[in-house]
């Protein structure tokens, strides 16, 4: 009986203890993603441009306006932040492979140099990038006047200028999470495997590449993620077509008014995003079957 009580005891105090997070959460996570979905579809009427009663106005806007450029605006975001995304994360490794191969005298201060992006806010990195890629920035004047190519880095259709600057913000995390895993490795495997007659590039091939792959994919996870839903740097290095998808919601909701389209592109980022989240696990749980 005493022990009963102890264990119901417990579980008030586990209870009273996660109850302020519980609140935030659902109060500050929950309820307005349920308001935000239900005022896609006319259900909630928070701001003005709503459509009363049930409609699907805004996906129809979405999926089937003329010329596409809502869906055009997607695939441009997803494609771009792919890219950046590969870009980033390959940075982020090789430079923690680096750290873990090397062992640099100065570890201390590399470290702290590749967590700087980390403490750069978003707005000042990508007004710092501006002026390094816009055309009468140095890094554009050393490839026209040394290598003859006279291309747009920022402002561009392509999205380099998002790339470059999304890819030097977010390889932070990369290196983050893989020179944690692969400090966390047991030096011995090295060891053998080099008694053995292994090279570097099958050190890293055989041993730490297979031991950190899901490394890899949070890090990769985590930057898709925080690049789909940018807007500092669309903001800073995009250009006026084609558009970050956070561009079109600002752009609807902000300055026309059209809450509903603003809506209707959050419920798409929702929606990409658990996507990402579900194979991310999905895969994660293929690991632990096995």
């Amino acid at each position: 009986m005493k022990k009963r009580t102890g264990i119901q005891k417990d579980l008030i105090i586990d209870q009273l203890l996660i109850a302020p997070f519980t609140f935030f959460y659902v109060g500050m996570i929950i309820i307005p993603l349920i308001l935000i979905f239900l005022s896609s579809f006319g259900l909630v009427h928070l701001t003005t441009g709503i459509p009363k009663g049930f409609s699907l106005e805004g996906y129809r806007r979405f999926f089937f306006t003329p010329r596409y450029p809502y869906l055009y605006a997607f695939a441009f975001t997803f494609l771009v932040t792919l890219v950046a995304t590969i870009l980033a994360t390959f940075i982020g490794y090789i430079l923690a492979l680096f750290l873990k191969i090397r062992k640099p005298k100065w570890k201390n201060f590399f470290i702290s140099m590749m967590r700087l992006p980390l403490f750069v806010p978003y707005l000042i990195a990508s007004f710092m990038w501006w002026t390094l890629l816009y055309p009468k920035g140095y890094l554009s004047m050393i490839l026209k006047h040394f290598f003859g190519l006279a291309i747009p880095l920022t402002n561009d259709p392509l999205g380099i200028g998002i790339i470059l600057c999304a890819a030097w913000m977010k390889f932070s995390i990369a290196f983050n999470i893989m020179h944690s895993q692969l400090e966390m490795l047991p030096p011995d495997l090295e060891a053998a495997a080099r008694n053995l007659g292994a090279n570097t590039w099958n050190v890293i091939k055989r041993i730490y590449f297979p031991l950190t792959i899901y490394g890899v994919l949070s890090a990769a996870a985590a930057i898709f993620l925080s690049v789909f839903i940018a807007f500092s740097i669309a903001f800073v290095h995009g250009t006026s077509w084609p558009r970050f998808l956070s561009m079109l919601v600002y752009r609807d909701a902000v300055e026309r008014g059209e809450w509903l389209m603003g809506y209707t592109i959050s419920v798409i980022y929702i929606v990409v995003a658990f996507l990402v989240s579900y194979l991310y696990m999905k895969i994660l749980a293929s690991r632990e079957v096995r």
